[in-house]
C-alpha cells in the first residue's frame, strides 16, 4: 500500500508498507527527488537494512524500531530470517526544484 499526501510547493510525502524476507526485498525505491525517508520495523523480527541488492548482512533494525536517512536518494533493501512488516515514509522535493 502506498499513500501520496501532496505537500503544495514544498514537496510531497509518500507513506507506504513493504516486506523484509529471504532473499531481501525492495523496501523504499529509488528516488531523485529525495529528501527523506523514515523507515519503520513494525514486526516482532530483526531486519536489515542494505542499499545492496542480495545483502544478507546490512544494517539491523530491530523490532519496532526506525531509521532516518537524510542523505541517500538510493534504494533500500531488506532482509529477514521470516517475512516481517515494514512502513516508511519518504518526503521529496517538487519535480524541477
Amino acid at each position: 500500500m502506498v499513500t501520496f499526501i501532496s505537500m503544495a510547493s514544498t514537496g510531497s510525502a509518500v507513506v507506504g508498507t513493504a516486506n523484509a524476507g529471504s532473499p531481501a526485498g525492495v523496501l523504499v525505491a529509488a528516488n531523485e527527488l529525495r529528501k527523506s525517508v523514515v523507515i519503520y520495523n513494525n514486526s516482532s523480527n530483526t531486519i536489515y537494512l542494505s542499499q545492496n541488492a542480495g545483502s544478507d548482512n546490512g544494517f539491523p533494525l530491530f523490532s519496532q524500531a526506525s531509521i532516518t536517512d537524510e542523505d541517500s536518494t538510493t534504494v533500500w533493501y531488506g532482509y529477514a530470517a521470516s517475512s516481517s512488516n515494514v512502513r516508511y515514509i519518504e518526503t521529496s522535493t517538487p519535480e524541477g526544484q
